[in-house]
């Protein structure tokens, strides 16, 4: 009898060490306890009770977390909607966005140019880009949002869209007067954010749109289209600040360059690699050679070059040169633009074309 005692007392003080090293409450303490003595002497009907009150007592524990956690959503979801019906009045906000509209304005393979064409886009570059919470909960197309916020979303992104047509038609006026190379590295860097991963699509791009910018400067000079009205915004009659008169929507200069673009594809092809395409450009190339002949344009493939390197007036040999005038008796050197440029153009890197682009 006394080693019994002696057993239970043991026992009981290993129920109390466990409880304490693991941090067990006073209350579940006792219920270990009495569990303890319902099971110390074998498995009894009682101590199944007992646990399958503890797992109704657990699930009376999750059911109020689910409740508070459903609690807790709902006021971060208000906190959300609520942020994002400001949008257009945060300035960090409305950077990131634009800052992605001039991303997409300037895709070397875009075709399309209206503002819902470019607000796909945009969402796709903020996703990649962007580190705002907010932002991304709202883009998530799986994260509910309220009508407000939707809402404040797509007026934010039409502004985006258009800020950044606005923006590269300056830029392109920008670089009007300066060598085809430096314009290039000048659009990269102000559109895209880098200077440093030039690409021939995109300098054939840079190439394009500027030179159908000088045939059309009358639309180069003009704002561009307006976002559309949103038919669902109840604010549209807020006031506004004063603009100056725009184009009707169609009518501006990407939208007139979307329609040049796809008479060109139609005739040619819808590839910068086509020949129509490489006679257009190389016209364009010729342009840039005769007016800024330093420029040598060492990215552009040999076929861009042909018709600037056969407009540069012929290199007379060293002997016709020592016939007659000045300079007769003197060797001559070589001309080192064709041999040069051409021989140091890099192979042509992958591009699919402008097809797989449109958006």
């Amino acid at each position: 009898m006394p080693a019994e005692n002696q057993n239970e007392a043991n026992d009981s003080l290993l129920v109390d060490a466990i409880t304490t090293n693991m941090g067990i409450a006073d209350g579940d303490a006792a219920d270990l306890r009495l569990f303890y003595t319902m099971v110390q002497n074998g498995p009894s009907p009682m101590a199944e009770v007992f646990k399958t009150a503890l797992i109704y007592k657990l699930i009376d524990i999750v059911r109020g977390q689910d409740t508070k956690i459903d609690s807790l959503r709902a006021q971060v979801q208000q906190l959300v909607d609520g942020a994002g019906t400001s949008i257009t009045s945060d300035r960090s906000l409305m950077a990131e966005i634009n800052a992605a509209g001039k991303a997409v304005v300037m895709q070397e393979g875009r075709i399309a140019f209206d503002n819902n064409s470019l607000l796909r886009d945009m969402k796709i570059e903020l996703r990649n880009r962007t580190t705002s919470t907010l932002l991304l909960g709202l883009l998530d197309p799986n994260t509910p949002a309220s009508a407000a916020s939707e809402r404040s979303l797509r007026q934010g992104l039409g502004l985006g869209a258009s800020y950044g047509k606005q923006y590269a038609r300056r830029q392109i006026i920008a670089i009007l007067n300066v060598a085809l190379s430096k314009a290039t590295r000048t659009i990269s860097s102000k559109m895209l954010g880098h200077e440093d991963r030039i690409t021939v699509p995109f300098m054939l791009r840079v190439l394009h749109v500027r030179g159908f910018g000088r045939d059309n400067e009358d639309l180069l000079a003009q704002d561009d289209d307006a976002p559309a009205a949103d038919a669902n915004d109840e604010n549209q009659g807020g006031q506004q600040k004063k603009r100056k008169k725009k184009p009707s929507v169609g009518n501006d200069f990407f939208s007139a360059f979307k329609t040049d673009l796809l008479n060109k594809n139609k005739m040619w092809g819808a590839d910068y690699k086509a020949p129509g395409w490489v006679g257009y450009l190389a016209d364009l190339v010729a342009y840039e050679r005769k007016r800024f002949p330093n420029d040598t344009l060492t990215l552009l493939p040999p076929k861009y070059m042909a018709k600037a390197v056969s407009s540069e007036p012929a290199t007379p040999t060293p002997a016709a040169r020592n016939q007659t005038g000045f300079l007769a008796g003197f060797g001559a050197s070589a001309n080192a633009f064709a041999s040069t440029s051409q021989a140091s153009s890099p192979a042509w890197p992958t591009f699919s074309g402008m097809g797989s682009y449109n958006a």
